[in-house]
């Protein structure tokens, strides 16, 4: 069974594209994660960056607000019952930040880093580059 470390290399980033694309059970976690991580590139709406990596991510299952985070230690809660009370929604729960990133991001790290996803990438790797090769000797047969 490879290992990463078989796989590793430079990639061109089209590669890295076409191989994250081939694994559709990873594409939307994937496309999800490089959208927050543009979005926390640039500034939020107060021109500071956004300081929890799921903010504005996750919402009120009774009135669709988005959650904020509150309080030390960090915790979620909804915007709406911390900014308008149990008029405004009757949702008072809260959750540990670290609790619910854990919950949130372990799993998409447990699949994207398992001995499975780590051998299909590095033959879908192996693959192309046997492609790259058959591509690179018919253009020199070709040519001459």
């Amino acid at each position: 069974m490879p290992t990463i470390f078989e796989c590793s290399g430079k990639l061109p980033a089209m590669t890295i594209a076409a191989v994250i694309g081939a694994c559709r059970h990873m594409t939307t976690t994937w496309d999800a994660v490089q959208q927050r991580f543009a979005e926390r590139a640039q500034p939020s709406r107060s021109d500071r960056p956004r300081r929890y990596l799921l903010s504005g991510l996750l919402t009120c299952e009774r009135c669709a607000s988005r959650l904020v985070v509150t309080s030390k230690p960090p915790r979620y809660t909804c915007g709406t019952f911390l900014y308008g009370g149990r008029a405004a929604c009757p949702v008072d729960a809260t959750a540990r930040l670290d609790a619910v990133e854990s919950a949130i991001l372990q799993p998409i790290k447990s699949e994207l880093l398992s001995p499975e996803a780590v051998e299909k990438f590095c033959n879908l790797i192996q693959e192309w580059h046997r492609r790259e090769n058959e591509e690179l000797t018919r253009g020199s047969s070709n040519n001459g």
